[in-house]
């Protein structure tokens, strides 16, 4: 009965804030940008945009006919009134602060939406024990660039989903003026200049991801990452016309991304062959590091034809014919129609009785 007492009086409280002026308190405010502080130390404060003002915490938060209802217990979630949503959404940080702009509290956004009686709405979770309500919540004008850049990555992606690359690629360079760092997007990038055959443009934007690779929280987004860069190097290595000194500087860094991608998933067919290749294709003797990584490949699928004639050439280089002669009637049981596996038997059994 007392629980259902205090939730009705909160709530009549709220409708009476909202009739009582908070409009009008919102839009003169909306947009403007302030400076806040960390600690009462700091001399020079961070931009921000103000988002909005606390309208109450409690430590549970639920949508009843959409309105919003409250309990008063421990403050551990917080109810903001927003100016506008803007440039926020799901899991952004932002701060609450005092009337002398110093941080009292950081949240973070759990859902944003519209109530019927209060308009834009953000609940937030996080300590707020020095929050008062009343006081303003800002966002770091940075991390509201790059929540606005997420949307412009989204409609990037939708448009590389149905194929138009140029719309993609105006979307994510938007999407990259707003948030230069952003991996996702220089990856996403990459792959398209990859496909079309432009490895420079790819490999300059795998490079601009891979410096902020530690905001891939994705593994898979890492891997494929590195996988990029390693196949660029391999492309213009050996599909290209480089000096020789570009072409050991690029072959390096081919193996060395290979290294880092199998860090992630040593069990990689692609990854495996393709570092294979770079040590069979080396100018120094790396047969040896070149069959390891062709028997993994094989060994995860045993049908991958490529790693199989690879084998094959370099049991054939070190006259291993017995081994060689194995590994090609596999392949051509695989693949009847193989001209290279054909080519190498017809020379094994002529040349080699």
């Amino acid at each position: 009965m007392m629980r259902s007492l205090c939730v009705l009086l909160i709530s009549l409280a709220l409708i009476f804030c909202a009739s009582a002026g908070w409009t009008d308190m919102i839009l003169l405010q909306e947009n403007s940008i302030t400076s806040i502080f960390f600690t009462q130390k700091d001399v020079v404060g961070v931009k921000c945009h103000l988002k909005g003002k606390v309208l109450s915490f409690s430590n549970l938060v639920t949508l009843e006919g959409k309105e919003l209802i409250d309990t008063v217990e421990d403050k551990n979630r917080v109810v903001v009134r927003l100016y506008n949503t803007e440039g926020i959404k799901k899991d952004d940080i932002l701060y609450i602060i005092d009337e002398n702009k110093l941080v009292v509290s950081r949240l973070k956004a759990e859902s944003v939406f519209t109530s019927v009686s209060f308009g834009p709405v953000l609940i937030g979770s996080g300590n707020f024990t020095l929050a008062r309500t009343g006081y303003r919540v800002v966002q770091k004008i940075e991390d509201e660039h790059s929540s606005i850049a997420y949307i412009h990555k989204t409609r990037g992606d939708y448009y590389r989903e149905i194929g138009d690359t140029g719309k993609a690629l105006y979307e994510y360079k938007k999407a990259i003026n707003l948030d230069k760092g952003n991996p996702d997007t220089h990856l996403a990038m990459g792959d398209i200049y990859y496909e079309k055959k432009m490895y420079q443009f790819a490999f300059r934007e795998y490079q601009e991801g891979y410096k902020n690779i530690s905001r891939l929280y994705d593994r898979e987004d890492r891997f494929l990452l590195l996988k990029g860069m390693a196949l660029v190097r391999y492309k213009e290595c050996y599909e290209g016309t480089l000096p020789a000194s570009l072409k050991e500087k690029y072959r390096y860094e081919g193996i060395s991304f290979c290294r880092e991608a199998l860090d992630i998933y040593s069990g990689s067919v692609d990854i495996n062959y393709l570092l294979g290749m770079f040590y069979y294709r080396s100018p120094d003797d790396d047969d040896v590091k070149a069959r390891d990584h062709f028997l993994k490949v094989l060994d995860v699928d045993p049908e991958h034809v490529p790693a199989g004639i690879a084998l094959s050439e370099l049991y054939l280089k070190h006259k291993n014919q017995e081994k060689a002669s194995l590994y090609l009637h596999k392949i051509i049981s695989i693949d009847p129609s193989n001209k290279r596996a054909r080519e190498l038997l017809f020379y094994l059994e002529k040349y080699n009785k």
